[in-house]
């Protein structure tokens, strides 16, 4: 009887698997590719706009291919309690981090070098992991550790040989640090949501954020 009946593990993952449909399983892929190539789009794009309007209409942008499918699907809204939560996350994972690193790269920052910078946020997570109950294993501080040599070798040979200005450098570090207080805040306070809605709601908050920025 041992034999024939399945373990609660497996059965577990028969029923994840059965309920993720197959045509979602190229999406992490595709996040992936979107979120590698924000850096490119904002280099390319930069010399044509201040960052700040650039990302107001990368928002409105979100929000024009969002609402339809929120009304369209009926997509649940978060309680009230959590928009607050929701909006402050966008903030920071929005308005701070893009907002920073497009500044940045503005300035004359390199995008890759920005992109290396702001790449330390899992460390900078890994570090306050226990604010959140979470825990990091000694292996995972050692990768950790490794790409932070990585990054502090790069960025030093950068500042040696093209100058950087201090500026350029204070934004990305503010980016780095936003995104990390982000990912915490959202973990700590709205872990769970709707994802459509949720989305709304934080894109929303950061271009109400940015609009008098951008006009200043």
């Amino acid at each position: 009887m041992l034999r024939t009946m399945p373990s609660r593990a497996s059965t577990s993952s028969s029923q994840l698997a059965g309920a993720t449909p197959g045509w979602l399983s190229p999406i992490p892929l595709f996040f992936v590719f979107l979120w590698s190539t924000g850096f490119i789009v904002a280099k390319l794009g930069l010399p044509y706009a201040p960052p700040l309007t650039f990302l107001i209409v990368r928002c409105l942008g979100v929000l024009a291919v969002l609402l339809p499918v929120v009304l369209i699907w009926r997509a649940p809204w978060p309680p009230r309690e959590q928009i607050g939560h929701l909006a402050v996350a966008g903030l920071l994972l929005q308005a701070g981090y893009l907002g920073g690193v497009w500044a940045a790269i503005k300035l004359g920052m390199p995008a890759g070098l920005t992109a290396l910078i702001v790449g330390m946020q899992p460390i900078l997570t890994a570090t306050a992991a226990p604010l959140i109950g979470e825990r990091v294993r000694p292996l995972q501080w050692l990768g950790l550790l490794l790409g932070l040599a990585g990054v502090a070798l790069v960025v030093y040979a950068k500042l040696t040989l093209t100058g950087l200005s201090l500026p350029a450098l204070l934004l990305c570090v503010l980016a780095l640090l936003s995104i990390t207080a982000g990912t915490m805040y959202q973990r700590r306070f709205c872990p769970r949501f709707d994802l459509r809605t949720g989305t709304v709601v934080q894109f929303g908050a950061t271009v109400l954020a940015l609009i008098p920025l951008a006009l200043w």
